[in-house]
């Protein structure tokens, strides 16, 4: 419980550094130029996580089942991350100028810019998976706060430095975070000893056996979370995206805990030793997500009203009917995402696959018509119906696949009982 505990921490300090920067950037740019942010960011993160091969994902289930030595791994991503990067750059840039925009010259000179994140990404993330998945949850939770918490501090230098607040500051800040973590994770994994710089084709051979399993599913959830936003950015404004973005980075701490033990669930269940204490794993930790996901969406509905104009600004109050809306998906979406990681640790990646991959298609086919039909409104249906059906059928498989009681979600079981009995005896003893 103590690494669920510090991982939570680490998540809701990366979701208040992600609010801070947001809301710094949405005073000085307006909604307009948070919008135009917000595509930027999207179109590269999404060649990004395409390009990916699900690498990081296998890093971390790799190390965990400590089938390649640490120094093996390391040495082999280096050069999987910079195959990667020259092949997913040069197709990014095409994209960019003659597809999403060839006829806006600010923007899409930003966005050749920000095409630098893809091998920085990489090379933080997969060291990040190294690190995960070889048991550093207090290193790996530093690691990852850092990046939303360096960019917010950055982008308020360079915006205070420069004196004029422009969109090039918000993204030079994003990029030198990016550098930034890759060096900080370099330096860790340097100082215990897993930096490796040899080639390994039998590590290669564990790592894309795995990732390209997972891969589907992984661009499956990517597109799943990021679709309703590109669907925005070509028929919508970049004030609607910016509306609803800033809706999104509150909403977005509902699933702060299905992340958080979806970070930690993989390895666990694939370091156990018996089938039984898996379950056991699946069933505590499904049902300690559903709780407190719940709990948090019910404060997010509430308080959104009084949140969003307050640190917004006035301007944003437009976003509180779409952050509402929002939080139901939300909901869905932390369920589902525990749910995939579950099957994810008991080697199951190619089920997610389908299920993610599904989702999408089923959510794009409402999105595009129901946005043309009813704008944001219609986004944020076509979001609810898609992600509950996506989460549906991840506990409908569960359940019959024997790895999960579904009344175990939400029924607290004696043990539980037991133990929170135990604790309140502790502390009416101290």
């Amino acid at each position: 419980m103590k690494t669920i505990a510090l991982t939570l921490l680490a998540t809701a300090v990366m979701q208040l550094a992600n609010i801070g920067f947001s809301a710094f950037m949405a005073r000085n740019l307006g909604a307009a130029g948070r919008g135009d942010f917000a595509a930027i960011v999207l179109w590269v993160g999404l060649f990004a996580a395409f390009g990916s091969l699900g690498i990081a994902e296998a890093i971390t289930y790799v190390s965990a089942s400590k089938s390649a030595t640490k120094r093996a791994i390391y040495g082999t991503f280096l050069y999987l991350a910079a195959t990667l990067s020259v092949c997913v750059v040069p197709i990014s840039l095409f994209i960019l100028q003659f597809v999403i925009f060839p006829d806006n010259a600010d923007i899409l000179y930003l966005s050749i810019l920000y095409l630098f994140h893809i091998p920085l990404t990489y090379i933080s993330v997969f060291q990040l998976g190294l690190v995960r998945g070889g048991g550093k949850s207090d290193a790996w939770n530093i690691l990852r706060v850092a990046m939303p918490v360096l960019q917010f501090f950055l982008a308020v230098i360079l915006v205070l430095g420069l004196g004029d607040p422009t969109l090039e500051a918000f993204i030079f800040s994003s990029l030198f975070a990016d550098l930034l973590l890759g060096l900080c994770a370099f330096l860790y994994c340097r100082r215990i000893g897993w930096v490796g710089v040899h080639f390994k084709k039998a590590a290669a051979a564990k790592i894309l056996d795995y990732g390209l399993r997972l891969h589907p599913g992984f661009v499956g959830r990517q597109a799943g979370e990021w679709v309703d936003r590109a669907t925005i950015s070509l028929l919508l404004s970049s004030e609607i995206l910016g509306l609803y973005v800033v809706a999104i980075s509150l909403a977005r701490g509902l699933p702060i805990m299905g992340q958080s033990i979806a970070a930690i669930i993989v390895p666990q269940i694939a370091s156990a030793t018996e089938e039984v204490e898996s379950k056991q794993v699946v069933e505590r930790l499904m049902r300690v997500n559903f709780l407190l996901t719940l709990l948090v969406g019910l404060l997010v509905l509430l308080l959104s009203p009084w949140l969003l104009p307050g640190i917004f600004g006035p301007g944003f109050s437009g976003a509180v009917p779409i952050c509402i809306g929002l939080s139901i998906s939300y909901f869905f979406l932390s369920i589902s995402t525990t749910a995939s990681a579950c099957l994810n640790g008991f080697g199951r990646p190619e089920v997610t696959s389908k299920i993610d991959l599904t989702g999408v298609f089923f959510t794009a086919a409402l999105l595009i018509p129901l946005c043309i039909l009813f704008g944001v409104t219609g986004v944020v249906v076509a979001l609810i119906i898609g992600r509950g059906m996506v989460c549906a059928t991840y506990i409908l498989f569960l359940a019959r696949s024997g790895i999960l009681n579904v009344r175990a979600i939400w029924i607290p079981t004696a043990t539980d009982l037991r133990m929170a009995v135990q604790r309140l005896s502790s502390l009416r003893r101290a």
